[in-house]
């Protein structure tokens, strides 16, 4: 291991190049079997003629649902979509308003404009980076018809306090795990605790196939809503014979197809196998860099809400304190770790009301100081590393001693105070 010399932004050898890390997403003789599979199979949509045997949508809606705990999973083509279905199921529309956290992906807010409701950004919690419940009362009018709860990187929102805000004001809590697949509160795996829960399979998710998402629930008329919504109007045909269309035309208001190919959904259900030890195999590589970074300086950790019993890790999150880092602001020191580690590592999204893909959003009502503060502090790397054991964990701690050691060296202004 390399010790004691400049990081390699600044001339010195890199600790690590892209080679030492694994690539994601990843294929397995599953994966591929499933693929070749279903290319054989003569049936590549769930809208094509049955089979005469369970399609593939099917069989991972089922196989999902059970891993959720959840008694219904609708697979459709996007997390976006999940979203967008999720509040049409729930009755959200023009005039309404949906709390959505200022520090997410922009298709939290632009999923809720496309239903013609309005985004209300709400503050985060600087120790989850989830949405601050406090900010998220007082934000609450007589408009207000659901909280679009984020579990946020490798955060579990503060589900106590939601579930309750939620029972009070009577509102549509839809759980965003997205970003957290695997994730457990209180014995139960996250997405499955509110009114619906929407997951995005995307490259980058920690179940993939490339594209794609799930609306998850255990409310048997929402489930055959969001059902229809996202197939024309179309509803499952019970044992459909082989020749047969799959789906049966039942109607259903404002419907359009978001499905997802049955490649797809072959290829998630053969990732799912695997996605329990990959999650044990990240918590535990994580608890892991997780103390030795506290070793180091101006380095801190975000904290989970209380009841969360194990985090999934789309991304690893660190908090760094400029003034610990010669006052160099957070992108500076991304950028060195990156040259240094030969792997991406960058700050948090934009604050919704700053990012460059977010459009036409009202201005927040009350200070969003946490998403601020976090904006600053915080640097990500994808989940991967998390997957290179001991020497992986290594790397990463002994880039950012040397940073450290060295930061004083690099270019650019130094860091607005932190507050």
């Amino acid at each position: 291991m390399i010790t004691g010399d400049l990081p390699a932004a600044l001339g010195g050898r890199p600790v690590a190049t892209p080679s030492d890390w694994p690539t994601w997403p990843r294929t397995s003789p599953a994966t591929n079997e499933a693929i070749h599979r279903v290319l054989n199979s003569g049936r590549w949509a769930i809208s094509g003629h049955s089979r005469g045997t369970p399609s593939e949508e099917e069989a991972f809606a089922t196989a999902f649902a059970d891993f959720c705990g959840s008694h219904h999973c609708v697979p459709v083509d996007h997390g976006s979509s999940a979203i967008f279905l999720a509040l049409l199921a729930c009755g959200i529309g023009e005039d309404d308003e949906v709390l959505v956290p200022a520090l997410t992906w922009v298709a939290c807010a632009s999923a809720v404009r496309r239903t013609g409701a309005t985004p209300v950004l709400v503050d985060v919690d600087r120790n989850s980076l989830c949405m601050d419940p406090f900010a998220a009362r007082a934000t609450i009018t007589e408009q207000t018809r659901a909280i679009l709860l984020v579990h946020l990187y490798c955060s579990v929102a503060d589900l106590d306090t939601f579930l309750g805000i939620a029972a009070e004001f009577d509102l549509s809590l839809i759980e965003d795990a997205a970003q957290a697949h695997g994730a457990v509160w209180r014995g139960r795996k996250v997405g499955s605790i509110g009114r619906i829960g929407v997951f995005s399979m995307q490259q980058g998710k920690l179940l993939t196939a490339g594209e794609g998402g799930a609306c998850i629930t255990d409310d048997d008329e929402l489930a055959d809503r969001i059902y229809r919504l996202r197939t024309d109007g179309r509803r499952l045909r019970p044992n459909a014979q082989a020749g047969r269309a799959g789906l049966e035309e039942v109607g259903a208001r404002g419907s359009a197809n978001f499905c997802l190919s049955e490649l797809q959904a072959a290829c998630l259900s053969a990732q799912l196998l695997e996605l329990e030890e990959l999650n044990a195999v990240r918590w535990e590589s994580a608890r892991l860099l997780r103390t030795a970074l506290r070793e180091i300086p101006g380095v801190t950790l975000p904290v989970s809400s209380c009841g969360t019993e194990r985090e999934s890790y789309y991304h690893f999150i660190a908090f760094v304190a400029p003034e610990f880092f010669a006052g160099r602001p957070v992108e500076a020191l991304c950028e060195a770790l990156t040259a240094d580690l030969g792997i991406e590592v960058h700050p948090v999204y934009d604050p919704l009301p700053e990012h460059p893909l977010a459009y036409d959003l009202q201005a927040p009502r009350s200070g969003l100081e946490g998403v601020r503060w976090v904006r600053r502090h915080a640097l990500a790397l994808h989940h991967p590393i998390l997957l290179t054991g001991e020497l992986g964990r290594t790397r990463i701690a002994e880039a950012l001693k040397r940073l450290q050691r060295s930061a004083h060296l690099l270019p650019g202004t130094s860091a607005s105070p932190s507050c």
